[in-house]
């Protein structure tokens, strides 16, 4: 099977080792996106569709773990 840039090509998608391996690729029709590559080289994607991104990003932060054991005051010490 050979595929060419522009082509629409399907797959499989496993990860592993931090990576992520395409298999049983399958082309479903070719020449279709001839020039995406060289149109999106170098272009950030806020000027893509001449909008700024919608997604908003939010950090979290992990609680923190739960204490074991117990804790006294002074009154419970007697």
């Amino acid at each position: 099977m050979s595929m060419d840039a522009g082509d629409w090509v399907q797959f499989e998608v496993t990860s592993g080792c931090e990576m992520r391996y395409a298999h049983n690729p399958r082309l479903v029709a070719e020449g279709v996106f001839t020039g995406l590559a060289d149109n999106l080289k170098g272009i950030p994607a806020s000027e893509l569709s001449g909008r700024p991104p919608a997604a908003k990003i939010i950090r979290f932060v992990a609680p923190e773990p739960a204490r074991r054991g117990y804790e006294t005051s002074a009154t419970d010490r007697g």
